[in-house]
């Protein structure tokens, strides 16, 4: 049990780190372009930064988490796509609100760029 909890906090640790470069990149976007991207995307400096940590740190958890499961291929798609399904979701709620997610298109985004990461990071990157 204490390897699960260890990898978990890993890849939320992680997460953290991905997120605060993405936070870094809308803070930057912000200092230079103003609210207007975030206007014309339907959210606000704030809610982006919020699904930014939030997708990050629980995508990284699941990914560090279930760890051993993205030992074969398949299990990379499945971890991978799990993750990505709730990066997309946090992003959803930031920009439309938790009442109007697009559930369909936070499943097949998540599993098409979750098989796509997984196939990255095991061949491009390993």
């Amino acid at each position: 049990m204490g390897d699960f909890v260890g990898r978990l906090k890993q890849g939320a640790w992680y997460g953290f780190i991905f997120a605060c470069f993405y936070g870094l990149y809308a803070v930057g976007l912000y200092i230079l372009r103003g609210p207007e991207p975030f206007k014309h995307d339907g959210t606000t400096l704030s809610a982006a930064l919020a699904a930014y940590f939030v997708g990050g740190i629980v995508a990284g958890g699941i990914i560090g988490a279930l760890q051993p499961f993205s030992r074969s291929r398949i299990g990379a798609m499945f971890v991978y796509s799990m993750a990505v399904f709730f990066v997309f979701v946090s992003i959803a709620i930031a920009a439309d609100g938790i009442h109007h997610i697009d559930w369909l298109g936070c499943i097949i985004g998540g599993i098409v760029f979750g098989i796509i990461g997984s196939f990255v990071w095991r061949n491009l990157l390993a």
